[in-house]
């Protein structure tokens, strides 16, 4: 449908690639994302290292959900993200103080991209 398989993948899977999601946390104990959850940060609480997800407005959790379309690996329901090799960088962020800090923490830890 969107080329992911022949276009994309034909060239990487994103192997090496540390992505930050600045967002609310990743629920890093999820089969699917098995592996690809490095310790992050956590800027407005300053407790934790980001993967736990502290979204309470939805099931999952946006931040996880941000991940798992980034870098799932298939684990329970076989869905695999746009670049499912790639490892996650979590980083709690909401305010505008939270987010100039995380921009830096994600740069400073090797992210490449950073959501």
């Amino acid at each position: 449908m969107w080329g992911v398989h022949d276009k994309l993948w034909a060239h990487s899977k994103g192997q090496g690639v540390i992505v930050a999601v600045l967002d609310t946390g990743v629920q890093a104990d999820l089969p699917e994302l098995h592996g690809a959850v490095l310790p992050g940060a956590d800027f407005e609480s300053g407790e934790g290292d980001g993967r736990t997800d502290l979204d309470v407005h939805t099931t999952d959790g946006h931040g996880t959900a941000m991940a798992m379309l980034i870098a799932s690996r298939g684990g329970d329901t076989g869905y695999l993200g746009i670049a499912p090799r790639a490892q996650i960088l979590p980083v709690v962020t909401q305010s505008t103080s939270a987010y100039a800090k995380g921009i830096r923490f994600a740069a400073d830890h090797g992210a490449k991209v950073i959501n």
